[in-house]
């Protein structure tokens, strides 16, 4: 059973609390749509939530705010920074609901996104972006969650193989001009890479991958989120990325991108993501990443 219930959220009137036994969601509807928070029930937040915009409404400059939000790509100053600062309009489902922006009137594309959770542990997360621009637009959807900082991203790889039976590449890692792979938050392990977030780190930090193994995920000492993600045979932005983590400062950000569509006036795009929430890792077990993953994979 499903309880939702309205609440004042840092600020936020008429924030939106979606709750199980286990698990505890809350969406902002003053602006938006934001999942601004993602905890076992009555439990620490593993998003990051910016303090200094924490409750703020209204206005014409984009906000992080935090949580977890709805995006297009490829990345773009005016199409991409569209400030999400007005109120949404919710509508309850049978195990959660639909939370829909206005339509933005200088890229006139509509986001939505629809939570239901699933099982005890578990939540499907459906992104839409609407094009009402009467003419077509290309883009992809892009999910981004905000986690909270002092933990570590686990980006699995696909298995490896045998060089005398497989001659041909199975995954492309991204770049950004930014990136520097001698950075000390990065880990590279035999079948994983793994980005710490760091809050005295100088410098932003980001990565791409083409495939991945359909997820990946976040350990912080409040508990361990993954994400699925599907990987299809079509064409993805940001030379090919289907999955991108982002960290500097302040948070660490868990990204997954849809293929890239030509939208048609009223075409929509869609993205899934299966949210769980697992117990924490204890520091030993991160040492030995092979089993991080084979004990994730088992609660999959």
């Amino acid at each position: 059973m499903v309880n939702i219930s309205e609440i004042n959220y840092l600020g936020w009137p008429k924030s939106v609390k979606l709750s199980n036994n286990v698990l505890e969601l809350v969406i902002t509807t003053a602006v938006g749509p934001r999942i601004i928070h993602f905890s076992h029930l009555e439990g620490e937040n593993l998003f990051m939530v910016d303090p200094q915009t924490a409750g703020i409404q209204e206005g014409d400059t984009f906000r992080l705010y935090g949580g977890h939000r709805l995006w297009r790509a490829p990345e773009d100053r005016e199409q991409t920074y569209f400030p999400d600062n007005k109120p949404i309009t919710f509508s309850p489902t049978v195990n959660g609901g639909r939370f829909v922006a206005p339509i933005e009137p200088t890229t006139h594309l509509q986001k939505e996104i629809e939570i239901a959770l699933e099982d005890e542990n578990s939540v499907v997360i459906t992104h839409r972006i609407t094009n009402y621009a009467p003419y077509p637009q290309e883009l992809a959807a892009w999910a981004l969650s905000v986690m909270r900082p002092d933990g570590v991203a686990v980006l699995p790889l696909p298995d490896l193989l045998s060089h005398d039976e497989h001659l041909l590449p199975t995954q492309t890692f991204i770049l950004w001009g930014y990136t520097n792979l001698a950075d000390p938050r990065w880990r590279f392990h035999t079948g994983c890479l793994y980005l710490w977030q760091d809050e005295k780190a100088t410098s932003p930090q980001k990565i791409g991958f083409s495939n991945g193994r359909g997820w990946i995920a976040y350990c912080h000492s409040f508990g361990t989120f993954v994400k699925q993600y599907l990987i299809e045979d079509k064409i993805y932005p940001d030379l090919g990325a289907v999955t991108e983590v982002f960290t500097d400062h302040r948070m660490l950000e868990l990204e997954t991108l849809s293929p890239l569509v030509s939208l048609e006036s009223g075409d929509t795009v869609q993205h899934l993501e299966r949210w769980l929430l697992l117990e924490p890792i204890a520091d030993e077990l991160l040492d030995t990443p092979q089993e991080v993953i084979r004990w994730i994979e088992s609660q999959l």
